[in-house]
């Protein structure tokens, strides 16, 4: 009974996330056969931006509220939880003079200051989905999470088809989504901001918690969007749609593998403490090895045909570009399901030291080959780093996986910690 009602919730948290998934595939697509090239650049430049914002700053700082949640939560917030939206409101407070001043460089301060409104609504909605994670009220979590996906797939999807094109007004809709869910879940919303002052004692834990953060995964997560930052600044807005438009099919492999991470990462730290992680990491990657490959012979085959069909003419240059982006993406997709999750456990700056590394090379190939080479040109180097980046982290992995009987302890000794 306990086991059944443990999957209940999980499903309230795990089917909205795979629907979220689908929903962004979905909208992009549809996006794409609206918009022309410079509109689609532009708008998915956007979208991108909020992504990285909550999944940079919002995540780190909702898994340090977590971190700081207490076995019973009372049912009020927290002073941490309230501290983690206090956090959120003022980054983004800072971001809005950013976005003013050099916003016109992406597509004019009205847009910009929209896009940094819609993360700041984001990110609190995210911070009262977390005070529900941990309670473990999962169907809250997840009525609230599919009743922001709704309300951000109906308002898009309408505009689009009514003929809209201006991205502030497709982009006010990813800020009134949220807004919207908020109100719905309102004595909740309305709770969490009554006595926001209770989280300033709080604050330097959650700071301290977002300063480590940004420390490990921030060079990573600023690399993973430099092929747009240097598309855009050096090739155009045109050449983003090209390129935005080939990522939004390519992206599908990691997508796919970053959902079965939650499956497995659970048996990571026993396998680890029973010695036998090291015989199934080589086993299980080389058999993921087998069928990544597989998968990118048959997409080079199957989905250049299939995109041509299903994009507008004026998208037929992002077919080629598509080819390379697969290829990386299929590679990356390798390290979702185990090697991310072991390596955030028992050596979490290997993940750092190759991106400090990788960081003035890939900047430079960036800088040298967008004017020059455009969305293809991009794409390619995008492809050879991700190929390269994903073959050096599981080479150290494995490494560090056939050391796994000397950690079988239990926690990861501070040497491994330390990478």
């Amino acid at each position: 009974m306990q086991g059944s009602r443990l999957f209940s919730g999980l499903s309230w948290v795990v089917i909205p996330k795979a629907i979220g998934g689908l929903h962004t595939f979905g909208l992009n697509l549809l996006a794409v056969r609206c918009l022309p090239p410079e509109t689609f650049g532009v708008f998915n430049f956007c979208t991108t931006f909020l992504v990285l914002l909550d999944g940079l700053i919002g995540s780190a700082v909702d898994l340090g509220v977590i971190r700081e949640a207490s076995a019973r939560p009372p049912d009020e917030f927290t002073p941490a939880e309230r501290a983690g939206a206090i956090v959120k409101i003022c980054v983004c407070l800072l971001l809005l003079p950013l976005a003013l001043a050099f916003g016109g460089s992406v597509g004019g301060r009205p847009l910009a200051a929209t896009a940094v409104i819609a993360g700041a609504a984001l990110m609190v909605l995210r911070s009262v989905q977390v005070y529900f994670q941990v309670r473990q009220r999962f169907r809250e979590f997840g009525i609230g999470e599919t009743t922001h996906l709704v309300l951000r797939c109906a308002l898009v999807s309408a505009l689009l088809l009514a003929g809209e094109t201006e991205p502030v007004i497709l982009l006010a809709a990813y800020a009134l989504a949220p807004i919207g869910t908020l109100i719905q879940m309102g004595g909740r919303t309305l709770d969490l901001f009554a006595n926001l002052g209770a989280g300033i004692p709080r604050l330097h834990a959650i700071l301290g918690f977002l300063r480590d953060s940004l420390l490990a995964t921030g060079t990573g997560t600023a690399l993973s969007r430099a092929d747009l930052l240097f598309l855009g600044l050096f090739a155009g807005k045109a050449e983003w749609g090209i390129y935005g438009a080939a990522q939004t099919i390519a992206m599908a492999p990691e997508l796919a593998a970053s959902y079965t991470a939650s499956a497995l990462s659970p048996a990571i730290v026993p396998k680890v403490e029973d010695g036998t992680f090291g015989r199934f990491f080589r086993r299980f990657h080389l058999a993921a090895a087998g069928v990544a490959l597989a998968g990118a012979a048959i997409s080079w085959i199957v989905v250049p045909p299939l995109v041509k069909a299903v994009f507008p003419e004026r998208y037929a240059a992002s077919i080629p570009v598509l080819e390379p982006l697969l290829a990386g993406s299929f590679a990356s997709a390798l390290l979702f399901p185990v090697t991310v999750s072991f390596l955030l456990f028992y050596s979490p700056r290997t993940f750092v030291k190759f991106d400090l590394i990788a960081a003035p090379l890939l900047a430079a190939a960036y800088w040298w080959v967008a004017p020059r080479g455009g969305a293809l040109g991009v794409a390619l180097v995008t492809a050879v780093f991700r190929v390269v980046k994903s073959a050096a982290i599981l080479f150290a992995a494995d490494r560090l996986a056939h050391r796994a009987p000397s950690m079988s302890a239990g926690a990861p000794s501070q040497q491994d910690r330390r990478g």
